[in-house]
């Protein structure tokens, strides 16, 4: 096969083991890039848990501060320098209603920062093990099996065909077929015609004389439909 592999611009020849290797090279790199992704975004919202946690255990300062604060910048440089937070944890706490604040259930916020940092903690030995990539890559695939799995479709043998003939090549499509009143015979697709709209112009699938006309038109399944014709 030959293919560009690592974004080269010079094709190179790959026989069917290096073709499996490039495949593992690349899933493996989908593989670290979607989990660096969920890594990133488990990371920064267990920082705002974090800091959600801080302003639950100090609500009552948390809610002094914010309504003695004459605006949200002067709020947040309070909320920063008294509770050591984040501008991001803090941001979040200012953009809650005092009431909704006040309601934070602690045992939820909890549990959630609890799976957070079990999910970083296995992104983060996904990302240093090959091993464990690997594993992944091998379930994926056998998802896929199970899911889009079927039998061969193409018959695969140890000779090619002894006998064939013209009808062989044609593929079975539906095909319209016209005749004329004089005997003229125009086999045509039939997505040549289309559905024609008030006042529009319709496509013309077959020109005859001035003294012709089309006599019918049907459409058959198959090449291998017999059509018979009565004078």
């Amino acid at each position: 096969m030959l293919a560009l592999v690592d974004g080269g611009i010079q094709p190179k020849v790959l026989t069917l083991k290096m073709i499996l290797e490039e495949y593992i090279k690349h899933r493996q790199e989908v593989v670290k890039r979607r989990t660096q992704y969920e890594l990133a975004k488990a990371l920064e919202r267990a920082h705002i848990l974090e800091g959600l946690m801080i302003a639950l255990q100090n609500i009552d300062e948390v809610i002094k501060t914010i309504k003695a604060s004459k605006d949200k910048e002067v709020a947040k440089a309070a909320l920063m320098k008294k509770f050591k937070l984040s501008e991001r944890q803090t941001v979040a706490i200012l953009e809650m209603r005092l009431q909704n604040l006040a309601n934070l259930e602690q045992q939820k916020i909890e549990n959630e920062l609890k799976e957070k940092r079990l999910l970083i903690a296995d992104l983060e030995e996904i990302l240093a093990s090959v091993t464990k990539m690997r594993a992944i890559i091998k379930d994926e695939l056998i998802a896929l099996t199970e899911k889009f799995g079927d039998d061969r479709r193409t018959e695969v043998v140890a000779h090619g065909m002894k006998e064939f003939n013209v009808e062989d090549l044609v593929p079975n499509e539906e095909a319209l077929v016209m005749m004329t009143r004089d005997g003229y015979i125009k086999r045509t697709e039939p997505d040549t015609f289309k559905v024609q709209a008030r006042g529009g112009k319709g496509i013309i699938g077959l020109t005859t004389k001035e003294e012709d006309s089309v006599l019918f038109m049907f459409t058959t399944l198959t090449h291998n439909d017999v059509l018979f014709f009565n004078d």
